[in-house]
């Protein structure tokens, strides 16, 4: 099967670089998990990994593909460093570019353009530094979620499904970002809270497509930046026999961390 690989992990700078750095306490449920993670992703030697984002996008109102080569971006290896590093990595530019050529021979109107942008806000590159740590050679490709209804969303993750399936490339899929953020109002406490807890209910209970229905006033109140990315993700991996494994939640940075393997069975 081509799609080797399907997973959500945060995309906080701060917290992939503290995972990283030598020295640092790893002993957050969190670093602890995206080392598994990145573990059983090494394991798995994929060709491609798709990045799916809040972040990044040029055309709001359209999905972004990102097919600059390479892609780079600004990182602090710890929050005592005065400069940041540049971080690079290459872009799987003709599996990009077959996308968008698959939405045009198709005609099935979905709203997707390409965009060619070489340099990237820290929220796209940290988990890709994470993950891809000990697989130099293996291509990205990033794309950034539209401001469009969740159906939308859906029909582009059945979408990426259909062309991922098709490819001989083995590929795979990442959701990167956050549940609620944690503001310093009491306001919307309870209603952050909610949305964590369906979130991470809906997986436990091997029912993920309840986040699909996530009532929207509760949705808003989260300033979550992961649900559009997730909702593509379960489109992509929508008929396939998976299993959503929760290998950790923790509230970190002021946001809802969660890192979720969904294996392949």
């Amino acid at each position: 099967m081509p799609l080797v690989f399907a997973a959500v992990v945060p995309n906080h700078p701060q917290l992939a670089m503290d995972c990283l750095t030598t020295g640092t306490d790893h002993s957050s449920q969190t670093c602890n998990a995206l080392q598994e993670l990145e573990g059983e992703l090494y394991f798995m030697k994929p060709d491609t990994i798709i990045v799916l984002t809040s972040y990044g996008s040029q055309i709001s109102d359209l999905f972004n593909i990102n097919i600059a080569n390479p892609i780079s971006s600004t990182l602090k290896m710890h929050k005592s460093d005065v400069t940041a590093k540049k971080y690079s990595f290459f872009s799987d530019v003709e599996f990009a570019a077959h996308l968008k050529e698959a939405v045009d021979i198709q005609s099935n109107h979905l709203p997707v353009t390409v965009v060619a942008e070489s340099i990237v806000q820290a929220e796209i590159a940290a988990p890709i530094r994470l993950l891809l740590n000990h697989l130099p050679n293996t291509r990205v490709i990033v794309i950034s979620t539209a401001h469009l209804p969740v159906q939308k969303h859906s029909e582009f993750g059945n979408f990426l499904r259909q062309e991922i399936l098709q490819t001989n490339k083995r590929v795979a899929i990442i959701a990167a970002g956050h549940l609620s953020e944690y503001r310093s109002t009491n306001t919307t406490t309870h209603e952050q809270q909610a949305f964590d807890t369906v979130c991470i209910n809906a997986l436990k209970m091997k029912q993920p497509e309840q986040i699909l229905k996530i009532n929207i006033h509760i949705l808003d109140n989260s300033h979550t930046d992961v649900f559009a990315p997730l909702v593509v993700l379960l489109g992509a991996i929508h008929k396939l026999h998976t299993e959503p494994d929760v290998l950790s939640y923790e509230q970190l940075y002021h946001q809802g961390q969660l890192v979720t393997n969904f294996v392949l069975i």
